[in-house]
């Protein structure tokens, strides 16, 4: 019995790191996608909404991004 709940423990260990990193995957990339539209507004004078726009990041993203800005 106790290697069966070892095996179930073990699997919850691995799905709850596997959710981590993943979180941590998209933190990161949220984080490296205001900079860059930080120094393409610093470096082309453009709105914030015109730097993601060039990014190519989707409208329903652009909102919740400015606001992290």
């Amino acid at each position: 019995m106790c290697e069966v709940l070892d095996r179930i423990e073990a699997r919850g260990e691995a799905k709850g790191e596997a959710i981590g990193e993943a979180r941590g995957r998209a933190l990161g990339w949220e984080s490296a996608l205001l900079v860059s539209v930080k120094n393409l507004m610093k470096s082309t004078k453009w709105t914030a909404e015109q730097a993601m726009e060039a990014l190519g990041i989707p409208a329903a993203e652009q909102k919740e991004l400015k606001a992290k800005l």
